[in-house]
């Protein structure tokens, strides 16, 4: 409950956001021994932790956490909708439900970029732009996805079951990509014959894939440095 209520008072905080933004570019290394983090809440508890034996764990959560900060910082919300969820967040049963989830969330991750999406995407959450259902469901996929998965989800690279390109089996799997409805090529005489398509034969010889309307709204949420 401690870094639930801690973030909570890091998230909403002008000052610690800006500090925030610093602490990311300049990096964990030049400041997990400065005072500075003691100005950040959960940032303070995180340090805390890791002087109790899990350092490697805890202090990826700090570059999970200040990343995911500075993105759900980085886009506008409303007044009327940050009061509106500040109140909300009031009730300890909904802040450890929520903010509780961000935190199991961030805990997970390994990869920055990651938890910067799903900073983007609670900030729409919060926005009043998705219901909490779906910020689930998007934070759930965005755990499971693969960096390399959403690097090929932003090319322009025409989407193709070919020899090898299993991500698109993953996509499909996540509900991010499915089937065309015009198949490649003309029937054969076993799909003829035996009711048997020939995707189903040949598995490298598929039909396009196009991205589904989860697929679209997560990309919404991509516009973020996949350097990280």
């Amino acid at each position: 409950m401690q870094l639930v209520t801690e973030l909570k008072d890091s998230l909403f905080n002008d000052d610690i956001a800006d500090l925030c933004i610093d602490l990311t570019e300049i990096g964990i290394d030049s400041v997990m021994d400065d005072g500075v983090l003691a100005e950040v809440p959960i940032a303070k508890t995180i340090v805390a932790l890791s002087k109790t034996g899990l350092a490697i764990r805890e202090r990826n959560m700090l570059k999970q956490t200040l990343t995911f900060i500075r993105a759900f910082n980085s886009e506008t919300i409303s007044d009327e909708q940050l009061q509106k969820y500040k109140d909300k967040m009031t009730d300890n049963k909904y802040a450890e439900k929520e903010l509780g989830r961000v935190v199991y969330l961030l805990d997970r991750n390994i990869d920055n970029v990651k938890s910067a999406i799903l900073g983007k995407i609670f900030n729409a959450y919060v926005n009043g732009k998705m219901r909490w259902d779906k910020f689930c469901e998007l934070s759930e996929v965005n755990e499971r996805m693969f960096v390399s998965d959403y690097k090929m989800l932003l090319s322009d690279e025409k989407m193709q079951y070919t020899n090898g390109n299993y991500i698109i089996s993953r996509l499909i799997a996540l509900g991010i990509m499915v089937e065309k409805d015009a198949p490649n090529a003309s029937k054969t005489s076993i799909e003829m014959f035996c009711n048997i398509k020939k995707s189903d034969i040949d598995v490298f010889n598929k039909s396009d894939y196009q991205i589904t309307s989860l697929g679209k709204e997560l990309i919404k949420y991509l516009n973020v440095d996949f350097r990280e």
